[in-house]
């Protein structure tokens, strides 16, 4: 694969994964704002579900931030190794910093969320966090070897 096309294909990832990412957290918003609703006030569940949905705006925000358009691709040829080579690398360290802007406040509503509200409460509590903790873990990983993979592209690419 040539290098300009190596670039469209990039541009069309971020893209991609910024409309996956917003289906994902249109669900989201959908669902805590109805959940939120029932909660009670001043509970657990309550700041849970609106940690959530602050959390998915910021995250939204940032996925799109961080897409590459097709203009731009279309703007910088394919020999503006300079600015590639940064684009590859800032896409890179967006997946690296998933566990900040994306893992962290998502894991922190959720454990508000399944919060027990009283001592027989605790082990279904353990097990959710287990559970919290595996999937939040596997996000973490999954983004981390794209990262790699991304970050050996532009070695390959640009060196």
């Amino acid at each position: 694969m040539q290098k300009q096309e190596r670039i469209e294909k990039l541009a069309k990832d971020t893209f991609r994964r910024a409309v996956r990412e917003s289906v994902a957290c249109i669900f989201v918003l959908i669902a805590s704002a109805y959940f939120l609703q029932h909660a009670p006030i001043s509970s657990a569940k309550y700041y849970g579900y609106l940690l959530t949905l602050v959390s998915t705006g910021f995250i939204l925000g940032v996925v799109w931030a961080f897409t590459i358009s097709r203009r731009l691709a279309q703007r910088h040829s394919a020999t503006d190794t300079v600015f590639w080579r940064e684009a590859y690398e800032t896409q890179a360290k967006l997946l690296r910093f998933v566990p900040l802007w994306y893992v962290a406040p998502l894991t922190t509503g959720t454990i508000l969320v399944i919060a027990p509200t009283s001592a027989t409460e605790f082990t279904i509590f353990l097990w959710k966090l287990a559970v919290v903790g595996v999937v939040f873990a596997g996000v973490t990983y999954l983004n981390k070897m794209a990262a790699e993979g991304l970050e050996a592209e532009a070695k390959e690419m640009f060196s």
